[in-house]
């Protein structure tokens, strides 16, 4: 598994950056669940909620590229069905 720090860069970075705005934009921080690392999550504070989103799950086989899209995907959702952007498909 590439370093923690890469899959922030790589991964969650470029999603905050493309789909929330500044204001919007409130904190992130990595939580991690099981043993060695096994499932990181990113916790993004936006808009005055919280979202949780996989961002590492070592059960899980696929390449960085599949993991930036799909954290990408359910980030795009989340705030599809959130109070602050409500029915937007943000890109």
């Amino acid at each position: 598994m590439p370093e923690t720090v890469d899959r922030i860069d790589y991964i969650v970075v470029p999603a905050i950056q493309k789909l929330l705005s500044d204001t919007e934009f409130e904190h992130l921080s990595i939580e991690t669940e099981g043993n060695k690392l096994s499932l990181l999550l990113a916790k993004i504070r936006a808009g005055g909620e919280t979202f949780s989103i996989v961002m590492h799950d070592s059960e899980t086989e696929e390449t960085m590229i599949e993991a930036k899209e799909r954290f990408f995907d359910q980030l795009q959702s989340e705030i599809a069905e959130s109070s602050f952007g409500w029915g937007q498909l943000r890109e």
